[in-house]
């Protein structure tokens, strides 16, 4: 069964969280602009993280590491990730709610997403899940810069989802 969510939306942006953010608030009619949703999620914030055990050995981020759930909480709506342990599981409650009509504000590893071809794991890319293809084994997702609608495989989507890197 394929399923994409009528009335879909994305406009490239620059940086992942705020431009889901932004297709997310716009699928529900509110027409602001990535900066704004930025600034609801308190984007701006900063921290460091150096260790021998990941590649690279040094990060710096320059987001709140919030950002999400910062812009809930300044709409006043309840917000929290759903972590699901068993992939079969995570993946029933995935299609029921593509099939209610509401895309998916996921976290996933880069490493993972068919289209990166990444040699670095980060597991905080936030995208915006819009629908699926069981049987072309693919989904599909809204993605910072790039244009249109990403198709991703199934597995390759489950691993980024549950990346423990």
């Amino acid at each position: 069964m394929k399923k994409i969510i009528d009335g879909w939306y994305h406009v490239p942006g620059r940086h992942c969280a705020s431009t889901a953010l932004r297709d997310a608030a716009r699928f529900r009619g509110f027409d602001w602009d990535e900066a704004l949703c930025f600034g609801l999620g308190r984007g701006l914030g900063a921290f460091y993280l150096e260790s021998s055990s990941i590649s690279p050995s040094k990060w710096l981020m320059v987001r709140a590491s919030g950002l999400e759930s910062n812009f809930f909480e300044s709409l006043g709506i309840p917000f929290e990730w759903k972590q699901v342990q068993d992939a079969e599981t995570a993946w029933e409650m995935t299609k029921e709610d593509i099939n209610a009509g509401l895309p998916l504000l996921l976290h996933t590893d880069i490493y993972y997403m068919d289209y990166y071809n990444s040699k670095t794991h980060f597991n905080r890319h936030t995208v915006l899940m819009w629908g699926y293809d069981e049987e072309a084994d693919e989904a599909y997702l809204s993605d910072t810069e790039r244009r249109g609608l990403m198709s991703i495989s199934l597995e390759s989507l489950s691993r980024a989802r549950s990346s423990e890197y």
